[in-house]
């Protein structure tokens, strides 16, 4: 090899090794991309289509915006079953970090929501309630409510899968046999969140929420108002709608 193939050769190794310690120290020196701060919902109305609807909206845009570690804080008296397990279901299945926080009261189908959660707390003054699931049939005209037998049957088989639901996504949650579960729904059970630490439905109970430095919040649903729906109109029919929703009267305090 001449003199000078010998000097292009070395020319070329030293600009490729000058090029190369460069882009290492470049990268060296380029800080990490910012991690997004956790997104706080504020969750304090009743499990109907509308809070719900609003609340998987938000988690889909703050998803969208690469958030992935959501803190729910939650105090609900419940409302409609199906818009709870859509809810725990829609929750469940995303790949997110998921904190659900009782501020309050869960009762009744929020509890199904408060399960979604993989880290779930408590204030010290909240509690749960969680009963058996009940039947609602409304008029959407004057007159008596009038049912034959093999549609309330159909209803009554509807009833019994919607508590066999809610029991398997208790007992998933709190790890414990479904059995168990079921003796406290079929008892009214009223828990404090001391009760419902030592019964596996929350982690730890806390006052702190969350991390200011490290959070947003991003949604606020409001309390229930006054209904607004229209007034029912003719001709007459049976409306079902299903809750875990039981007189406050007839909910049993029991130590787990």
């Amino acid at each position: 090899m001449s003199r000078t193939s010998r000097r292009l050769l070395l020319g070329i190794v030293a600009s490729f090794l000058f090029l190369t310690l460069t882009t290492q120290a470049q990268e060296s020196t380029t800080p990490p991309p910012e991690r997004p701060k956790v997104a706080v919902i504020r969750f304090f109305a009743g499990i109907d289509a509308n809070g719900v609807g609003a609340l998987l909206q938000t988690v889909d845009a703050q998803y969208k915006a690469g958030v992935r570690r959501f803190i729910l804080l939650m105090s609900s008296p419940g409302g409609d079953l199906m818009s709870g397990f859509m809810a725990y279901n829609y929750l469940k299945g995303l790949p997110i970090e998921l904190t659900t926080f009782n501020v309050g009261n869960v009762d009744s189908a929020a509890g199904i929501v408060f399960c979604a959660g993989t880290k779930r707390y408590a204030v010290p003054e909240s509690r749960f309630i969680v009963h058996e699931v009940s039947l609602t049939m409304t008029a959407s005209g004057p007159g008596n409510i009038s049912i034959d037998l093999p549609s309330l049957e159909s209803q009554v088989m509807v009833l019994k899968n919607q508590e066999v639901m809610m029991a398997k996504i208790l007992a998933t949650a709190i790890g414990k046999p479904q059995s168990d579960v079921e003796n406290k729904i079929h008892a009214q059970t009223s828990l404090s969140a001391q009760e419902a630490k030592e019964w596996g439905l929350v982690q730890d109970v806390r006052t702190e929420l969350f991390d200011p430095a490290d959070s947003n919040l991003v949604l606020a649903v409001p309390p229930i108002g006054p209904s607004m729906s229209p007034a029912p109109s003719l001709p007459f029919s049976p409306q079902f709608s299903y809750s875990s929703g039981a007189p406050m009267g007839d909910v049993k305090k029991q130590i787990p």
